[in-house]
């Protein structure tokens, strides 16, 4: 049996077909479409190619691939190079400790927006990982925002056919509301950190209002700078595991 075809399918587009080995379970066939644009020697090199991807096992069906391990694939080949420390960190939580537990053993192609929307109401009711409540809209919005993102990539990668998460609506958004230490409470906070290693970045940041980063960028000298920080761009302080760290600010979400 000829393991691909090419076939014409208007002026200047090919349909290329390559059949996988059979399914193990059910023994039946198994076959990848792709779209070829261009000429017929272009779509005979892409066949060429996505054959010997077969014989060195780079090529494989996506088709059943499981929203757990695709999350894996995409945090490791796009998040790592991607976001800033702080925000990586948050995303392995949320992907490991709330989105994997309940969609990851879900085949990525059969995930409906029915099972997203479900998902979002059960971690509003009682997704706490102690088991005492429901999770804020602000965090399943974060959940939400994660999935998102991560069927993007599904999309752009070839491994679905659109973007299920387009049609749910995330709960909407809480009003957020700050709170600051009154006269009182910033007289103790002073008072306990007098004589203690946080006693000058806790006057700094009274007096100037800025964030635990900016306060504490002058003690870079004494944190160990991880693999994708460079102390010659502009960096800020993270806190990642009960470790502290800079990154490079230039790294944001994209």
């Amino acid at each position: 049996m000829a393991r691909g075809n090419i076939r014409e399918r208007a002026k200047g587009s090919y349909t290329v077909t390559i059949e996988l080995p059979r399914d193990y379970i059910t023994n039946k066939r198994n076959q990848k479409f792709f779209t070829v644009k261009g000429t017929k020697k272009d779509a005979e090199r892409f066949l060429t190619e996505k054959l010997r991807e077969i014989d060195t096992g780079i090529l494989v069906d996506t088709r059943r691939m499981k929203f757990g391990e695709f999350l894996d694939y995409w945090v490791e080949e796009y998040c790592n190079n991607n976001l800033t420390l702080n925000t990586l960190d948050g995303y392995n939580l949320y992907i490991n400790k709330h989105i994997k537990p309940a969609l990851g053993h879900m085949e990525i192609a059969k995930i409906t927006p029915l099972h997203l929307q479900t998902f979002y109401s059960n971690k509003l009711k009682n997704g706490k990982l102690d088991g005492a409540g429901g999770l804020s809209r602000t965090t399943v919005r974060t959940l939400h925002r994660i999935i998102h993102c991560a069927l993007e990539k599904a999309v752009k990668w070839q491994i679905v056919v659109r973007n299920i998460a387009n049609s749910v609506e995330p709960p909407k958004a809480e009003k957020f509301e700050a709170k600051f230490l009154d006269e009182k409470q910033t007289k103790l906070l002073i008072e306990k950190a007098k004589g203690a290693d946080i006693y000058i970045p806790v006057i700094i940041g009274i007096h100037t209002g800025m964030r635990r980063g900016e306060v504490l960028r002058p003690y870079m000298g004494q944190c160990k700078p991880r693999k994708r920080a460079h102390k010659s761009s502009p960096s800020t302080i993270c806190h990642i595991k009960a470790d502290y760290s800079f990154y490079n600010l230039k790294q944001r979400v994209v």
